[in-house]
């Protein structure tokens, strides 16, 4: 059956990719759409969008087995059309698949001696393809109507897990909701980072009314769906991008309709937060009751450090829950166990076969794939920096430079996150990471122009078709 599966997988980025790919190079209309089911894809749940061969469901790693997605089959559809149209937006799109290359090859040389190899290879499988996501999302944007079209999807999504949300929490009952996701950490992850990005495009004053108030509405829901997640730290990353966002907005471009969507934001964070105070209070009483819980990261950076300090190259990419585990990992697992000992545990081998994964991400990546691997990731978290800031001050009197200053805030704060929880290494995380950072890059190659979005806001009227269907303004 896994067999099977894994023909199924193969065919689909060897026969359905290219052939769709041919249909998007002669059909552009369609290349939209794939560019906004690529990120709307990441809203639903993983088993919607993907296939797995030999399952490792068990595991606690952050490759489970060999994945194939239809979010990457799509993306390398998009790059074959951009090439068989030898589209001129390839040569930045080749940079950013480059640096992904050159990552996944520092964190390759973990393969030479992991403590599984097999988890390994499904790692190096899975993180070769997420490569094609940026490259394809940067290739598909030609106008500020296809980010608008990104955007869309964005609050879509945002939509779709509220409602999920709102059914789990007030007709199932569940303290803690977690959506279309698989954990709610996840969620509320995603949530304010899509949110942020939509909340930066409903300040500029250059597009339509009835759009910023779509935008604004899944920027509320975006902090709504963190909030209902009860994930402290995704709560206070999503009040430190939303404040700065807004703060911003205010100081670049002041005006009375910034002022009332300030004032309004805040009104329905206050609201949204009095209506989940019980659900914070139960989750704030349950975690101190089970301090042992909290207290055990530490502990398990203290694991990280010891295997970092053991293995120049890291234990093996995707190994770290093999590596601190028993059997393989008693060496690392013994300090756990000690950890246990000393709080008046008694210590039962079968309790130890499965321990966490560290939280904080680059010291998940020093340990797993050791230096190499680690400069990789910093490297690939760079690239997009300097982009996002050319976008923002290039356009900035427009839509593509809200997008992109909103994007730049909030892959800050994710960074500083990543220090705290592993932000970015659930697929649907990334992945929509991937998709913003294709079309950022692609807005500071994008020329500026007069084009609909930055228009006066008394040119965007429903008798304005022009301006409303994106068309440049002479």
């Amino acid at each position: 059956m896994d067999s099977v599966k894994f023909a199924l997988i193969v065919l689909g980025y060897v026969l359905l990719a290219p052939a769709l790919g041919t249909v998007i190079a002669f059909r552009d209309t369609l290349r939209r759409p794939a560019l906004m089911l690529m990120l709307l894809l990441t809203a639903l749940p993983p088993g919607w969008f993907t296939l797995t061969a030999w399952s490792q469901d068990w595991y606690r790693g952050h490759a489970r087995g060999y994945q194939g997605s239809i979010i990457e089959i799509l993306a390398l559809a998009l790059l074959l059309a951009a090439i068989l149209r030898r589209r001129p937006e390839l040569r930045v799109a080749l940079l950013l698949g480059l640096i992904w290359g050159f990552y996944c090859l520092l964190c390759s040389l973990s393969l030479l001696a992991p403590y599984e190899p097999m988890f390994a290879r499904m790692a190096l499988f899975k993180y070769i393809k997420l490569g094609l996501i940026p490259v394809a999302a940067c290739v598909a944007v030609r106008d500020a109507g296809d980010v608008r079209a990104v955007l869309h999807a964005a609050a879509i999504g945002i939509g779709l897990n509220l409602v999920s949300a709102t059914y789990q929490r007030y007709v199932l009952h569940l303290n803690r909701v977690h959506a279309l996701f698989e954990h709610s950490n996840s969620m509320g992850m995603w949530s304010y980072m899509l949110g942020g990005v939509l909340l930066a495009a409903a300040t500029t004053r250059t597009v339509a009314t009835r759009t910023i108030g779509w935008w604004t509405g899944g920027a509320l829901a975006g902090g709504a769906l963190t909030i209902m997640s009860l994930a402290r730290g995704s709560m206070l990353c999503c009040g430190a991008v939303y404040a700065s966002i807004i703060m911003l907005g205010l100081a670049v471009r002041p005006s009375l309709r910034g002022a009332i969507l300030t004032i309004g934001m805040l009104l329905a964070m206050a609201l949204m937060l009095l209506k989940s105070i019980d659900s914070i209070q139960q989750r704030v009483a349950l975690t101190s009751e089970q301090a042992g819980y909290e207290d055990i990261r530490p502990i398990l950076l203290v694991q990280a450090r010891a295997m970092s300090a053991d293995h120049a190259l890291g234990v093996g990419w995707n190994n770290y829950c093999i590596a601190n585990s028993r059997p393989l990992g008693d060496k690392y697992s013994a300090l756990l166990e000690q950890y246990a000992v000393d709080r008046g545990s008694t210590i039962y081998d079968e309790q130890f076969m499965r321990n966490p994964m560290v939280e904080n991400i680059y010291w998940l990546h020093r340990a797993e794939v050791g230096w190499p691997g680690l400069i990789g990731y910093l490297l690939v978290l760079a690239v997009p920096l300097p982009f996002a800031l050319v976008a923002s001050i290039k356009h900035r009197k427009g839509l593509l430079g809200a997008v992109a200053a909103g994007f730049l805030i909030t892959t800050v704060v994710l960074y500083v996150h990543g220090s705290l929880e592993r932000v970015m290494v659930e697929t649907k995380n990334l992945s929509a990471w991937l998709v913003l950072v294709g079309v950022v890059v692609r807005c500071a190659t994008l020329p500026a122009t007069r084009s609909a979005e930055e228009v006066p806001p008394s040119s965007l009227e429903p008798d304005a078709p022009l301006a409303i269907r994106g068309r440049i303004i002479p």
